[in-house]
């Protein structure tokens, strides 16, 4: 996946790719029904494309859910941590309550990615 997102983005094809992930990720394939945590890495680099292009609430909607899925992976808490402070310092219209509980949620998550262990989220 790290390889087809780093060629859409080359080739300025993301919409694309975001498209195509989002058929996989919403599919009913069997292999992901009997193991769900096979998604994470289409929803990590499903993410990442969203943070590329700015799309801070699709971004940490679906790097969350990868860290649902693959708690135990730092690289996808790492993400998902970014993601959050994304979302907190440029998502307009949002209450500063809810930011600094965003704000929260990433130190939590960014612990978890440098082996903090502790499950804050």
């Amino acid at each position: 996946w790290a390889l087809h997102a780093a060629a859409a983005a080359k080739s300025g094809g993301i919409k694309k790719c975001l498209r195509s992930l989002a058929r996989l990720i919403t599919s009913n394939h069997p292999e992901f029904t009997a193991n769900p945590e096979r998604l994470a890495p289409a929803l990590v680099t499903s993410g990442a494309l969203q943070l590329r292009q700015g799309n801070w609430g699709p971004a940490l909607a679906d790097l969350a859910h990868a860290y649902a899925l693959a708690p135990d992976c730092p690289s996808t808490a790492l993400a998902a941590g970014v993601a959050a402070l994304h979302y907190a310092s440029r998502s307009g219209g949002t209450s500063e309550k809810l930011r600094h509980a965003w704000v929260i949620k990433a130190a939590a998550l960014l612990q978890r990615a440098a082996g903090g262990g502790g499950r804050f989220i």
